[in-house]
């Protein structure tokens, strides 16, 4: 106790205080205890003083911080005991402050204090804190989330420390899985959403498909029958009501593809398919379709080309005809008076593409500024009235616009109401490296002289540009008078005119006025072409003598090399007089001898495929489902060139017949090819993954069908015939005061109205059979084969031009598709049997006028063939399609020894011009002429 140490603190001789450590022994004490005598050491620790202090205070800012930071902290060290932790970190995890009342708790007694109150659940207590403890003894990064009872989501962190032990972070994120429950909440809603909107896309795109099936089928008759009608000799009128009336169905068919391509656009199914393509070929093709939108309104289509256009691009050639027809069409339709103008211009190259200008534009109806936000809009015009006034469903520009941001420019309107508009949008075209120094306008070969004459100042001028790009020295005046002046001044020298170009339609003087004046001024020397906006059928009307009056004929718009190739056929020694009558040389037959098999359930298909193939050349043969098909293709063991296969027909799909005929070995190749008017992407990719080699789209191109078939069947040239056709007229077809369609029916018979009206009468025992036949069916639940019933009749009605009667049993067969209750059964023979009774009498009055109007030597004359002879001439005008078949049927009708046979389902087989089904009832009676 004698000894003595402590701190202190003194003021040193200098004045200034220091921090002493004093440290000795008291040797002796007065009597009270006090001490009298001790010795002993200072020591000075000052500066130590200091040093603890400062540490005191940095450890006081530590723990500041800690208690302050957003998240709870917990240290401990290789003993797993706590040397650091803040409030947080108690208050996150629970835990009270007796814990934490002695210095060293351990992470042993935290885990234990939280087992005990049921943070692990219900596991045993020891077992869930050995576990934890022992993976605490050789820590590692960890980041994990654990959720407390009380309903606290935390988030640890940690990480090891270099001398053992451990850090870790604790941060309340609570709020945030909240939000991340309610975010996954909401996407699996919009999931859910999604999900809803892809079904009903999907059953938009059913029905947009389905839709597309249904109007395409008739609209392939249509056309087909068209083409055929075109390949027959027509007169002038016949042909213009042809023509115009194969504009009004494409128009329909363009109506129907810009649905189509607007839902496949919304889908994001539509791709472009670029190529190399020719800019001339282009614009001469779009002249024909927008010089046929003009009609007549009284307003010029005009080019206007930049020469410097390389002409061998390459690009989605068919969807930038596409906007420009639309673009072009709806200039047309909105104006009244004046020109619609396509420009084309080359703004520059990029790379190794060139960046073209195309405009549209219009001296129209303009567009008011509120209007042209919206009409990019699908179903959308400019005006509500705009509609009502010019017709149109409002989707082309919509579909335009797209098309062109899928080409890579930006389609934008200028517009002034009362002004016109204009339509224009950039793009890049990449260009063939062996043709980027090949203009799309080449100089002519002979340089001429040429006058234009045209009182439109706009389509002076676009004439004035090109013909001067074609080389040519080239005037231009605005009438008839001024021309004739100009024509006369320089009729003698080296500067007389060689080419007039004159327009049709012009004010005081008109071309045909004009071209009589300068011919008798200017005699044979001076070649005259005749320019019109209003196509060839101004040439109607006009004599032999007037039509020899022009060395050629153009219909506006038109291109420079439009102009070089009728200048120069009008100017070749071989040229005499313009060729303008409607005369059809007849083409080659690409076909020649190719075996083709068809399959379809609907007999004007198959008769429009049977009889356009057959002009090519080829050998063809028909069935009407795809079990028939798979059956004629086994029992031919290959020897088709190609089958073309519809899709939808009864008893065996189009696809289930594919598959069936892959089965066999050696028919694996054999080329098969959808002929479908299912036209979507998706129906061609269903086609192919059935294992058909190609898709065509009904209503076929009859180009494109042959070019698919001799791509298929390897045939790489036409051949070299030239078969000479004599074209005979047709008979006319007699008016009858019935609703039957005589004249419709005449014409897919070839005109013979003898047997027409012996179709008709053969027609009516089934026609009349058919309600009870309709009642039997019913009664025994077989709607199947009530279903046939209808669609047989259907086509028989449709191909004797009964239509009422076809529509009305197609409507009864798409009806008993399924099952009917007993009222509907019941409301569907009554009103089947009232049709029957009505309809009847319709084919009955049309047979008995058709006979009547007949001339006597219509009556088949026999000869004295023998049964077999007629048979077998009956037998090989069916195996070749040919419509005569119908002629040698009333012979081997008439014949005696056949008179007695039972001969009404051959007949029925020729009235629907099933061919197949014929040969072989023909076949079946020689057989049985042999027996005999």
């Amino acid at each position: 106790l004698d000894y003595y140490e402590c701190e202190v603190r003194m003021r040193h001789k200098n004045g200034h205080w220091v921090w002493v450590l004093a440290h000795g022994r008291v040797y002796s004490r007065t009597a009270d205890g006090k001490p009298e005598w001790m010795a002993g050491t200072h020591l000075d620790i000052t500066a130590r003083k200091h040093a603890d202090e400062e540490l005191l205070r940095s450890h006081a800012m530590m723990q500041t911080i800690i208690d302050n930071l957003p998240c709870g902290l917990s240290v401990f060290d290789a003993d797993l005991k706590l040397v650091a932790h803040n409030r947080t970190f108690r208050s996150l995890l629970g835990l009270p402050d007796h814990l934490f009342d002695t210095p060293g708790t351990t992470f042993e007694s935290i885990i234990r204090y939280n087992a005990e109150h049921g943070e692990y659940g219900n596991a045993d207590v020891d077992t869930v804190v050995n576990q934890i403890v022992g993976r605490a003894r050789t820590p590692s990064h960890h980041r994990f989330e654990r959720q407390r009872p009380n309903g606290v989501a935390l988030e640890v962190s940690g990480a090891p420390l270099p001398d053992g032990g451990f850090v870790s972070t604790y941060i309340d994120v609570t709020e945030r899985k909240r939000a991340q429950t309610q975010l996954e909440a909401l996407n699996l809603a919009l999931q859910e959403r999604t999900a809803q909107a892809e079904q009903a896309s999907i059953a938009k795109s059913r029905f947009v498909a389905n839709m597309s099936h249904e109007i395409r089928t008739p609209m392939n008759a249509i056309l087909g029958m068209l083409r055929l009608l075109h390949n027959t000799s027509l007169t002038p009128r016949q042909l213009d009501y042809a023509d115009k009336t194969e504009v009004a169905a494409r128009s329909l068919l363009g109506l129907l593809n810009d649905i189509l391509d607007f839902s496949k656009i919304e889908a994001g199914k539509l791709e472009l398919d670029p190529r190399h393509f020719s800019l001339e070929t282009l614009l001469r093709e779009l002249s024909v379709i927008l010089s046929a939108n003009v009609r007549d309104k009284n307003i010029e289509v005009l080019y206007d080309i930049d020469p410097a256009i390389p002409n061998e691009l390459f690009g989605d050639d068919l969807r930038l005809q596409q906007v420009l027809i639309n673009l072009g069409g709806n200039a047309i339709k909105f104006t009244e008076r004046g020109e619609v103008v396509l420009s084309i211009r080359k703004i520059g190259v990029v790379n190794d593409a060139v960046l073209l200008r195309f405009a549209v534009t219009d001296t129209g109806i303009g567009i008011a500024p509120e209007h042209q936000e919206h009409i990019f809009s699908g179903f959308s015009q400019a005006e509500a009235s705009t509609t009502r006034r010019f017709g149109g469903t409002g989707l082309g520009l919509a579909i335009c616009q797209r098309l062109v941001a899928a080409m890579g420019g930006d389609l934008v309107v200028r517009s002034e109401v009362g002004q016109g508009s204009t339509f224009s949008f950039e793009i890049a075209l990449p260009v063939m490296a062996s043709a980027s120094q090949m203009p799309m306008i080449q100089t002519a070969t002979e340089a001429l002289r040429v006058l234009i004459v045209d009182d439109n100042p706009v389509a002076r001028e676009s004439l004035l540009v090109g013909v001067q790009a074609l080389g040519w020295r080239a005037e231009a005046v605005a009438s008839g008078e001024e021309a004739l002046a100009s024509v006369q001044a320089r009729r003698a020298g080296s500067n007389a005119y060689q080419v007039v170009l004159v327009d049709y339609l012009m004010n005081d003087m008109n071309g045909w006025q004009t071209c009589v004046r300068l011919r008798e001024v200017a005699g044979p020397s001076l070649s005259i072409v005749m320019l019109t906006a209003h196509g060839r059928e101004v040439l109607n009307g006009r004599t032999e003598t007037e039509q020899a009056l022009l060395d050629g004929f153009l219909v506006k718009p038109v291109t420079p090399c439009m102009l070089r190739d009728v200048v120069e056929h009008a100017r070749s020694p071989k040229a005499t007089t313009m060729q303008l009558a409607s005369i059809k040389t007849p083409p080659p037959k690409r076909l020649q001898g190719m075996r083709v098999l068809v399959a379809d359930d609907n007999a004007n298909n198959r008769q429009i495929a049977r009889e356009l193939l057959s002009n090519e050349g080829a050998i063809v043969s028909i069935v009407s489902d795809g079990k028939q098909a798979v059956e004629k293709v086994e029992a031919a063991d290959a020897a088709f060139d190609v089958v073309l296969m519809d899709v939808q027909m009864p008893v065996m799909d189009g696809f289930t017949a594919t598959q069936r005929i892959r089965q066999r070995v050696n028919l694996a190749t054999l080329p098969i090819i959808a002929m479908t008017a299912n036209a979507l992407a998706s129906d061609r990719e269903a086609c192919l993954a059935a294992g058909m080699n190609d898709h065509v789209g009904k209503p076929f191109d009859l180009d494109i069908l042959v070019a698919t078939l001799r791509r298929h069947t390897g045939r790489e040239t036409a051949p070299d015939t030239d078969i000479a056709v004599h074209p005979s007229d047709e008979p006319g077809a007699p008016m009858t005061s019935t609703n039957v369609n005589v004249a419709g029916a005449l014409k897919r018979l070839g005109g013979n109205q003898g047997a027409y009206a012996r179709m008709l009468r053969s027609s009516l025992t089934d026609v009349r059979a058919s309600a009870e036949q309709l009642a039997r069916h019913l009664s025994a639940g077989d709607y199947e084969s009530a279903s046939q019933l209808m669609h047989t009749l259907r086509g028989v009605a449709a191909t004797l031009g009964a239509n009422v009667l076809a529509e009305r049993a197609a409507r009864a067969e798409q009806l008993l598709a399924a099952p009917l209750a007993p009222d509907q059964t019941a409301a569907l023979l009554d009103e089947w049997r009232v049709l029957v009774k009505e309809q009847a009498a319709e084919i009955e009055q049309a047979a008995r006028e058709l006979e009547v109007a007949m001339p006597d030597h219509t009556a088949p004359v026999h000869d004295d063939a023998t049964p077999h002879q007629v048979l077998d001439e009956l037998t090989t005008l069916l195996r070749e399609a040919d419509m005569a078949a119908l002629e040698a049927y009333e012979r081997v009708r008439s014949h005696p020894a056949i008179a007695r046979v039972d001969l009404r389902p051959l007949g029925a087989a020729i009235a629907v011009l099933d061919f197949e089904s014929a040969i072989a009832h023909c076949e079946r009676l020689a057989r049985a002429l042999d027996e005999e």
